[in-house]
């Protein structure tokens, strides 16, 4: 438990909000109580940095309509604070105000790329990396790589400067390498996890905007191409099943279970991906990821199950497949474990 930890939970019981002393590690603590501690401080930090900015841009209006010079100055001068901020030792209610520092001014340089028409030269994803870089704070880093990622996929697709097709693909497999080393590089783990939950965040806003092209028209770059993604998919899982499984039950039953998620993954978006960071994440330990990619699979499959314009009759056989595939799933999971445990099954 940090000291930041024992004062915040000092300042709570003194103000009659909790009881007792802290009696563990605030890790070992529920998650709920974790997310309702940084949440409420985040909260009143965000709200008193709106409360001061509301105050000065009363002001601004009165005495000028031109709104540019002041968004410049007020991201830069707040991102600058958030950058100091989040490399000292001080108050968790000013740590939380690093963070909401962060975003605001962020979303302050954005807003001024937008007003002043300066979102197709790539600005908004370039915008994003001295945050990355200048900022330590794990939420604003990982908002940083969603918004670089999708900003910047966007602006590709819209000079038609780089084929976008490749970029998923990519994302996949850079995503599936953090997930298998980042434990072997704590020395990094201060920017290393924000990359990977951005990376993760960004795969799963491409996969939702990818169901949601048969709602309404989102153009070329998240539409469902699954052959450049298939193929660096099967090339992982051929090095997955040569390198990391022994045995040769283990390695077949890899293999068949891969195929079967590459197939299913060739019709269905985001099976491919969502069944490739459940496999990392339950394989490391990851258990909140892992439910997280779980029941984004699941959610998947119904968006496209009830959006599957065929007859009851196609639909009972996707069902039939679908409890084969999990009926296999569950014997090579079984094989994985325990070859022992498979046979008496």
């Amino acid at each position: 438990m940090s000291n930041h930890d024992s004062r915040l939970w000092q300042q709570l019981r003194n103000g009659g909000l909790v009881q007792g002393n802290l009696p563990a590690d605030l890790q070992l603590q529920p998650l709920y109580l974790r997310l309702f501690l940084g949440g409420m401080t985040w909260l009143a930090a965000q709200l008193f940095l709106l409360a001061v900015l509301s105050f000065f841009s009363l002001f601004m209006f009165m005495l000028r309509s031109d709104m540019e010079l002041p968004l410049a100055l007020g991201g830069t001068l707040l991102l600058c604070l958030s950058a100091w901020l989040s490399r000292q030792r001080v108050h968790p209610f000013l740590q939380q105000l690093g963070a909401a520092s962060a975003l605001t001014g962020q979303g302050m340089l954005i807003t001024l790329l937008v007003i002043t028409d300066q979102t197709g030269n790539g600005a908004l994803a370039l915008v994003q990396l001295p945050v990355f870089i200048l900022v330590r704070n794990s939420l604003a880093r990982s908002l940083a790589v969603l918004l670089f990622v999708l900003f910047g996929c966007y602006d590709l697709d819209q000079a038609a400067l780089f084929s976008t097709v490749w970029v998923l693909p990519l994302l996949m497999l850079a995503t599936a390498w953090l997930y298998q080393n980042e434990t072997r590089h704590a020395a990094q783990q201060a920017w290393l996890h924000p990359l990977k939950r951005g990376l993760t965040l960004a795969l799963g806003c491409w996969l939702v905007l990818q169901h949601a092209v048969n709602i309404a028209d989102w153009g070329v770059i998240w539409q469902h191409q699954p052959p450049l993604l298939t193929l660096a998919a099967a090339g992982w899982l051929l090095w997955f099943v040569r390198r990391q499984l022994q045995l040769p039950a283990q390695r077949l039953a890899g293999l068949l279970l891969g195929a079967l998620v590459l197939l299913a993954g060739w019709l269905i978006p985001g099976v491919t991906v969502l069944s490739l960071l459940l496999a990392l994440s339950w394989r490391h330990g990851q258990f909140h990821y892992a439910l997280v990619h779980l029941l984004a699979l699941v959610m998947a499959l119904m968006a496209y199950y009830y959006n599957l314009e065929q007859t009851l009759l196609i639909k009972a056989c996707v069902l039939l497949g679908l409890t084969g595939l999990l009926l296999a799933v569950r014997l090579t999971v079984l094989r994985l474990v325990s070859p022992t445990v498979a046979k008496e099954h």
